[in-house]
């Protein structure tokens, strides 16, 4: 049997979920996640890398609700670091 020598990855996910995201000024808060709606509503008035940070964070707890908060704090930092250093920027 002859194996590949590379296997080409594939460009999408298979059904990945779309968020509706809300740009909305929370006061008390930088972003509300609604679990099962696929809402998140993130303040704007944040630096756009806090705004990335807080956009995962959101995206964390619609997908993992059960995750523990610390967890959910730490690798969305990571994530958006991560992107961040890549050059990734809000348009």
């Amino acid at each position: 049997m002859k194996y590949k020598r590379y296997i080409k990855g594939q460009s999408n996910a298979k059904n990945p979920l779309k968020f509706r995201i809300s740009n909305k000024k929370l006061d008390g808060c930088v972003g509300q996640c609604y679990p099962g709606w696929r809402t998140l509503e993130i303040d704007p008035r944040q630096c756009p890398k806090d705004y990335m940070d807080t956009l995962i964070h959101e995206a964390f707890h619609e997908l993992f609700p059960k995750m523990k908060e610390p967890k959910v704090l730490r690798s969305a930092t990571s994530i958006a670091n991560l992107l961040w250093r890549l050059g990734y920027r809000k348009h």
